[in-house]
């Protein structure tokens, strides 16, 4: 019996396998160790996992996580979920692994990740590289919903988006801007505060305004990190994250002007993420 998890900042897809078939699918919040500490971890999988479900008859967990890609926080993880899961083999990677695995399987290609947070980079059917850090919400993360809700919310407080659309989002978002500054610099998940302005985004994804500011983030995204690899043009691009499956056209347009084309892409990458392993294990 094994347990295989991809976790972004926002949720955690779970699912459960026996003898090849999923036979548990659930959700919990996400558990990137960069915003969880070890009692979060605990808390979530005690209150997330199904009721009828015995933690200690699981042989392995494969733990795919935003934030995993370094040693130092793949080890919390690791020993977080280990103290959990007192019997299981606890494997943890990052989630650029994750979307590596099930847009390519064992073969090759770039991926970009495009949830709450963004990642690009290389896959040569076993390992990752990447020719541009992954800077989280603050300093990078270009494309992604945190990025976004960012851009959106500067252009509503400097009084730049249009009347139509900030009228609309003070309906939608009754906050003053101190109570907006308190959630994003004092209150935990700041990033997924900002990316919880994506639905908006999408339903008003017709308007001109908008369409240009998604046009200008994925720009940015393939300025800082696509083109670094300058044979991104002969490979197969593949997306992966709920911001590249909702504005996957904005996306192809703009790659395809730079000579790549995507091949594919993935709301969620789990189900495929369990096809890897059944195949592998």
């Amino acid at each position: 019996m094994i347990l295989i998890a991809d976790s972004g900042s926002t949720k955690t897809h779970w699912r459960l396998v026996v003898r090849g078939k999923v036979v548990s699918a659930f959700t919990t919040q996400g558990l990137n160790p960069y915003y969880c500490t070890s009692e979060t971890y605990a808390t979530v999988l005690e209150s997330g996992l199904p009721k009828d479900y015995q933690a200690n008859e699981l042989k392995t967990v494969f733990f795919y996580s935003a934030g995993c890609a370094g040693k130092e926080m793949a080890d919390i993880a690791r020993s977080s979920l280990a103290k959990f899961f007192k019997n299981a083999e606890v494997n943890v990677y990052s989630d650029m692994l994750a979307a590596a695995r099930a847009l390519f399987g064992k073969g090759k290609g770039l991926f970009i990740i495009l949830g709450s947070g963004a990642s690009v980079g290389y896959y040569n059917g076993e390992s990752i590289e990447q020719k541009s850090p992954s800077l989280g919400f603050v300093l990078g993360d270009e494309g992604s919903g945190a990025y976004l809700g960012k851009k959106l919310i500067k252009a509503w407080l400097y009084g730049e988006l249009p009347n139509d659309l900030s009228f609309q989002l003070k309906v939608e978002c009754p906050f003053e801007v101190s109570q907006i500054l308190k959630r994003i610099y004092s209150e935990p998940f700041p990033n997924r505060f900002l990316a919880s302005f994506v639905p908006f985004l999408e339903k008003n994804s017709g308007h001109p305004f908008v369409n240009q500011m998604v046009d200008d983030a994925f720009e940015d995204l393939i300025r800082h990190h696509l083109l670094r690899y300058s044979d991104f043009f002969r490979l197969p691009i593949g997306v992966v994250g709920s911001v590249g499956s909702i504005f996957g056209k904005n996306l192809s347009k703009l790659i395809e002007a730079k000579g790549g084309k995507i091949s594919r892409i993935l709301h969620y990458p789990i189900d495929e993420m369990v096809r890897f392993h059944i195949e592998n294990t």
